[in-house]
């Protein structure tokens, strides 16, 4: 069950409940599908049907709706978002891990670094290099503090 964090309920609550009020609807009606699951779920953390369920079964909705037009993923989305233009994503690289999830002290979750106009290819290449050597370290980094955590471990 891993603390409840499992899938096992998330996959029965697709399988049992949100098939059922889903089947024969349009796949391209993105927003009535999350708003037929929302209603269905009828609590505000989505404690009933849970978060994996319903965020899986909408992604698989997307896609169902990109088959349906037969269009590309960024341009089933971006109709509907009412978009007409669309831009390149920015690359984003990790330069601080914390919160809950780390296991160290700090206050913050994420500190990341974002490459912002790149003008070609070239400048992009050097802010890519940047962010391997950032996630080389990042790697160093996790290797010592798991080194010292077996020390301790071993000492206890």
């Amino acid at each position: 069950m891993y603390l409840g964090n499992g899938v096992c309920s998330a996959g029965k609550n697709v399988n049992e409940k949100i098939s059922e009020a889903l089947i024969g609807m349009d796949p391209t009606l993105q927003v009535q599908i999350d708003q037929a699951m929302i209603d269905l779920d009828k609590t505000n953390k989505k404690g009933e049907l849970g978060a994996n369920a319903i965020l899986a079964v909408s992604m698989a909705a997307c896609r169902a709706g990109v088959a349906e037009k037969e269009v590309p993923l960024y341009k089933h989305i971006a109709d509907l978002a009412s978009k007409t233009s669309y831009h390149l994503l920015v690359p984003a690289f990790t330069l601080t891990g914390g919160g809950n999830h780390a296991g160290n002290n700090l206050a913050i979750q994420f500190e990341k670094a974002l490459q912002i106009g790149a003008e070609t290819y070239h400048h992009l290449k050097v802010e890519l290099r940047l962010g391997e050597c950032i996630m080389r370290l990042e790697k160093q980094l996790a290797e010592e503090r798991v080194a010292r955590l077996e020390i301790e471990l071993k000492t206890c």
